[in-house]
């Protein structure tokens, strides 16, 4: 087993840490997200409902599922790709106009990817666990009388 620890410091130190986002013809890096993009993504995706693609059989019925949520995904991955605080909603259209153009499945791609980079699965396992333990400790006890 590899030392995974080492492998993101040295990936860190090294720059290796990206994503490469396809916008149609052009592929653009996304570099690992700070605290701000990452609140500003992770608002976009809380109005996205995952459970019914959670369901779904295959990839084809999860797109199928995800596609009424697409304006929600090109906003959280063009707040992804826009980093700097400068002419940020006028880059932020032009990317959105991009992306609009792009194939659904492409989008899902690109969605993952910014998922991925984000840290979202453990950011999620760890809510998943603290609703579960929640759920534990506010649960009534059942007295017998």
């Amino acid at each position: 087993m590899e030392n995974q620890a080492a492998q993101l410091v040295s990936g860190e130190l090294l720059g290796n840490n990206y994503a490469l986002i396809n916008i149609g013809i052009k592929t653009v890096p996304v570099f690992p997200l700070r605290i701000k993009e990452l609140c500003r993504v992770f608002d976009r995706t809380a109005r996205i409902d995952i459970s019914k693609a959670k369901e779904a059989g295959n990839e084809w019925q999860m797109m199928c599922e995800l596609v009424p949520y697409s304006p929600q995904m090109i906003e959280a991955i063009s707040h992804a790709i826009v980093r700097d605080e400068r002419f940020r909603r006028v880059k932020l259209y032009k990317v959105r106009r991009e992306l609009q153009k792009c194939t659904s499945e492409q989008l899902l791609q690109n969605f993952k990817k910014v998922m991925d980079l984000s840290g979202a699965k453990d950011f999620f396992q760890c809510a998943a666990l603290m609703s579960g333990a929640a759920e534990i400790i506010a649960k009534p006890k059942e007295t017998e009388q």
